[in-house]
C-alpha cells in the first residue's frame, strides 16, 4: 500500500543572525520534493522621532533583505522540486511569524545575544506557547561553522 506524502509549507523566521541562519539550514536539510521554504522576515518601523527613514524606506529595506536571504538560500544544496520564497510581515515578531500560513514555523535561538530577553519573554517561548502549528527552535551555532554562501 503506497501512501502519498502530502507537501508541505515551511516558514522560517529570518533576521541574518547566526540562528537565523541555522534555521533556514534546518529547514532546507528537512525539506523534501514539493515542499516549499518561505522565509518570514518581520519588521516593524521605529517610532523613534530623530528615525531618518521613512516606512516606506524601511519597507523596502525589509523587502530588499528578504530577497538578499532567498537568493542565498538558492545557492545551498536541497532536495530538488524544493520552492524557497520570501515574505515581510510588518509587525512585531512574535505576533508576525505566529500568524504565517504554514505547516511547520522553524526559527533559531540565540541564547547568548537573547538571555536577558527569554527571562522576559522571548519570541520563541511565545510562539511555544501560542503558535497554531508546530514549531521547531534550533539553537544558534556557537560559531559560523557553515556559512550560508553569498548570491
Amino acid at each position: 500500500m503506497s501512501t502519498t506524502r502530502r507537501s508541505e509549507r515551511i516558514a522560517v523566521g529570518v533576521d541574518g543572525s547566526l540562528a537565523s541562519h541555522a534555521a533556514v539550514r534546518w529547514a532546507v536539510d528537512h525539506a523534501q520534493r514539493g515542499d516549499t521554504i518561505t522565509l518570514v522576515h518581520v519588521w516593524k518601523p521605529s517610532t523613534l522621532a530623530t528615525d531618518t527613514h521613512t516606512e516606506a524606506e524601511s519597507g523596502a529595506a525589509a523587502t530588499s533583505f528578504v530577497e538578499h536571504e532567498v537568493n542565498r538560500v538558492a545557492a545551498l544544496h536541497r532536495a530538488e522540486g524544493v520552492s524557497v520564497l520570501g515574505e515581510v510581515v510588518h509587525g512585531n515578531p512574535a505576533d508576525g511569524l505566529g500568524a504565517v500560513d504554514a505547516d511547520l514555523l522553524v526559527v533559531g535561538d540565540d541564547r547568548d545575544r537573547h538571555a536577558i530577553a527569554r527571562l522576559l519573554g522571548s519570541v520563541c517561548g511565545h510562539l511555544l506557547h501560542h503558535a497554531p502549528m508546530p514549531i521547531v527552535i534550533v539553537p544558534a551555532p556557537s560559531h559560523a561553522a557553515e556559512p550560508i554562501a553569498q548570491p
